[in-house]
């Protein structure tokens, strides 16, 4: 199947690095990039030249969306940001889940704003842009309400939780671009309740039902753990927990990622299948089920990823078209790296695109070089060895990155996700079952709580016992961005080189 989309991503991606790495004023890539697509038109019907103007044109649109994520118009936020912090006073909406939590003996909530207006030496101006307010007021708040508050706005600090990672850089690439500190005993006024869109604020108020459903029945560490698996809340996870996930390369599965996804479209599928739904009503339903859930588990990258492959999957089947994993994971790099094309830097995104793309390219290389030392036998051995395959080729995949941006190589994450994954879906699946079962039978949820609980306290231990294994994992020191490139190249040679030199062979046999 030919995959027109995969290129396109390619140079849209290589548009935005050269963006990046130069500094190119914007008027001269915009007028590049119109130019470029009034070529692809009028060249449609030489096909000679449309492959090569088309990916041209990609390139400069991924450029050109790049130097325009840096532009702000003169009444954005970042103008009223000082260094060391400015009294204002704020209007805007509230755009995320408020989040409690104890700091310093006091309570905090955060949440992010939108801000529409600021009080900046006694006059009022109008603005846009998003900020982090941390309110240590003893007020609740929620998402949608319309606020007025008072207190010091200020740069996001750059402390840095390893070498590579900045804090202020995090923020800014999820269009965040300073932090409000709200203090007892400052204004706060709630304006307005219904500024919310009506599908986030419905499927964060179903994710705040299932979390305290979650709490109610089962244990801290078991709770923590399967809200984090299902829900998207990691922030209660006990630091001995999280890092002994990371010791044995498997903290993924700890974030919403396509399996998730994937057992949670299940699920609703098969429910709907007993429910005797006609089949295009059927796929209709998942897809909207779907988007609620991206909502519900605060739309991270990896989610978005999976619930655009999942929704095109869907869509082949409502069209009767078949569709193709690298289109579909192109497409989805393209809608998100269209809406925001710093998150191409923001290592969740690296990571959740170059796991998936290793596994659709080194697995069947892999799986290949297995069978011909060890011949199909069995369903249940080729089972086994596919699963080898798909875990050795996800681990080379993401290893140059998180080596570069955590220091860390995990060599047992081959062996422990062989064993863990394959658990992790009956976790996730005995999870999602019990919190549905607990919502509609409030009687029985703790019939099926002690079944997910059994199953979280085994993965937590097995988890925790390959940790403490000798050689799980070892420490590098900082080493430079070219040795990463260096390592991509010699995978890919790896599995691709023999290929090349005997594409190279049979060219010259036919001269």
């Amino acid at each position: 199947m030919r995959k027109p989309l995969l290129g396109v991503a390619v140079f849209f991606v290589l548009g935005i690095l050269f963006a990046k790495l130069t500094k190119i004023p914007f008027i001269i890539i915009f007028v590049a990039t119109i130019i470029s697509f009034i070529c692809t038109l009028l060249s449609y019907r030489f096909k000679r030249w449309f492959k090569g103007i088309i990916l041209l044109s990609f390139f400069l649109l991924g450029a050109c969306f790049f130097e325009n994520s840096q532009r702000f118009d003169s009444g954005h936020i970042q103008k009223y940001i000082g260094y060391k912090g400015r009294a204002v006073v704020v209007k805007g909406v509230v755009d995320s889940d408020p989040y409690s939590k104890n700091f310093n003996y006091r309570r905090k909530t955060t949440f992010v704003l939108e801000v529409k207006e600021i009080k900046y030496f006694d006059k009022w101006h109008t603005t846009s842009g998003k900020i982090l307010v941390n309110s240590f007021q003893n007020q609740g708040f929620s998402y949608g309400q319309e606020l007025i508050l008072e207190g010091k706005i200020y740069q996001a600090p750059k402390f840095a939780i390893t070498p590579k990672f900045d804090y202020r850089q995090f923020l800014r690439r999820r269009q965040i671009f300073g932090i409000l500190s709200v203090k007892r005993g400052s204004t706060v006024e709630i304006i307005s309740e219904n500024k919310a869109n009506p599908i986030k604020k419905l499927s964060l108020k179903i994710r705040s039902k299932l979390s305290k459903q979650i709490d109610h029945y089962l244990p801290a560490v078991e709770s923590s753990l399967l809200r984090a698996m299902l829900l998207g809340e990691r922030r209660e996870i006990p630091t001995y927990v999280n890092d002994a996930f990371i010791q044995t390369g498997t903290i993924h599965i700890l974030a919403i990622s396509g399996m998730n996804i994937g057992i949670v479209a299940l699920i609703v599928l098969i429910f709907l299948k007993v429910m005797r739904i006609p089949r295009r009503p059927r796929y209709l339903i998942t897809i909207l089920f779907l988007i609620i859930y991206a909502f519900m588990t605060g739309s991270p990258i990896s989610v978005i990823r999976a619930t655009i492959m999942f929704i095109v999957f869907l869509g082949g089947f409502l069209f009767e078209r078949e569709s193709d994993i690298c289109n579909s994971l192109a497409l989805s790099s393209l809608l998100i790296l269209g809406f925001n094309p710093n998150q191409l830097f923001d290592i969740g995104f690296q990571l959740s695109f170059i796991s998936l793309l290793s596994i659709v390219i080194f697995a069947p290389k892999i799986e290949g070089a297995i069978y011909r030392v060890f011949p199909k036998r069995n369903r249940i051995l080729s089972f086994f060895w596919q699963s080898n395959a798909v875990s050795l080729a996800a681990w080379l995949g993401v290893t140059g990155v998180i080596a570069y941006n955590f220091n860390i190589i995990t060599p047992l994450a081959i062996l422990a996700n062989l064993f863990i994954v394959p658990f992790m879906v009956i976790v996730s699946a005995l999870g999602l079952i019990f919190v549905l079962a607990s919502l509609i039978f409030p009687g029985l949820g703790f019939i099926f709580a002690n079944s997910a609980s059994l199953s979280l306290f085994i993965l937590v231990k097995f988890t925790y016992f390959l940790s403490r294994m000798p050689g799980a994992y070892f420490y590098l020191p900082p080493f430079p961005l070219y040795i990463v490139f260096v390592y991509y190249l010699l995978l890919v040679s790896l599995f691709y080189l023999p290929n090349f030199i005997c594409s190279i062979k049979l060219w010259q046999s036919r001269e």
